[in-house]
């Protein structure tokens, strides 16, 4: 952990807490100390109890909030939390030319594709590339993947920042 600085490798502790008081909240009996986390580059991150089940999770962090969220067995969840930014704007018209210089609205389809990545497992990359995204009222967005279904995001807004989850 000495390679990343001090308020990331803060926000990646409190990200496997969170995993950790969802799996506690799912299983009251087990201890905090007693349930671990795991992660590895082909799966998404899991909550593993002291009777060996695993439970996959989807987590997503920034320097202010972390959620965790899971779901039932054989589905399959995404999550992710972003500031609103330019930042966002110049990342997402390089992969969706002409879709808007608003800050929200990029900020919206760059979550929205992070959570998708996450929901089909799939590299964020292959999102970005081969999505096609509907905005949506009421803080939806549909995201289609090459011969895959739909997905439908559900958002949210506060304090400046854009909350997406979806699940399969």
């Amino acid at each position: 952990m000495a390679e990343i600085g001090e308020l990331r490798r803060n926000s990646w502790l409190a990200a496997r807490f969170a995993i950790k008081k969802l799996g506690h909240g799912l299983n009251p009996t087990a201890s905090l100390e007693s349930i671990e986390t795991s992660r590895d580059k082909s799966s998404p991150p899991c909550c593993i109890f002291p009777d060996g089940r695993s439970l996959p999770v989807s987590v997503s962090h920034d320097n202010w909030y972390v959620i965790a969220a899971t779901s039932p067995p054989g589905s399959k969840v995404g999550v992710d939390i972003e500031p609103i930014s330019q930042r966002c704007v110049k990342v997402i018209n390089h992969f969706f030319p002409g879709w808007t210089d608003d800050p929200e609205k990029s900020t919206r389809l760059w979550t929205a594709c992070e959570a998708v990545a996450k929901c089909s497992q799939t590299h964020l990359l292959t999102v970005l590339r081969t999505a096609r995204a509907v905005s949506k009222p009421e803080y939806l967005m549909q995201v289609e993947l090459d011969n895959k279904p739909s997905y439908i995001v559900r958002q949210t807004l506060f304090e400046n920042r854009i909350l997406s989850l979806v699940s399969s």
